[in-house]
């Protein structure tokens, strides 16, 4: 798979942000505490928090902004609610993917997804479920005979 360097602007960082390349290098992926987009740069993983409708292209606008003229404006929308997390293409010209398919219509994302955004390359990643260690009682347990 091509694993093309991206760059981004974050609002995340307080809106103008100076641009940072971005690659998807690394099958691990970091722990967040709500659904998110991660891609690693030199410093480590990169994340935005999606919000109920996350805009992604190359406006102004956008909440995830591409500095790329093959990015369209408004390239695609993913949209979380009650159900999950939802994938669409907003008309785009270059095409948004979801694991390498065309994305025609709204998909249903998954931990780990790759979103194709062009020819760059985002993970989907949910909060990771922090397991709590079992308890021990304080009773004895006493053989039966």
């Amino acid at each position: 798979m091509d694993h093309r360097a991206i760059t981004a602007r974050l609002p995340a960082s307080g809106g103008r942000a100076p641009a940072q390349t971005y690659e998807l290098r690394s099958r691990s992926l970091p722990h967040v505490e709500v659904p998110s987009l991660a891609w690693q740069t030199v410093d480590g993983w990169q994340t935005t928090r999606l919000g109920a409708v996350t805009k992604l292209g190359r406006s102004l606008h956008a909440d995830v902004r591409f500095d790329d003229n093959v990015i369209s404006r408004r390239h695609a929308i993913i949209v979380c609610d009650q159900t999950g997390a939802w994938l669409s293409d907003d008309r785009s010209q270059a095409g948004t993917t979801l694991n390498g398919d065309p994305v025609r219509q709204r998909q249903p994302l998954t931990h780990g997804d790759v979103i194709g955004i062009g020819p760059y390359q985002l993970r989907y990643v949910e909060p990771t479920p922090v397991v709590q260690p079992r308890q021990q009682s304080d009773a004895l347990s006493v053989p039966s005979r």
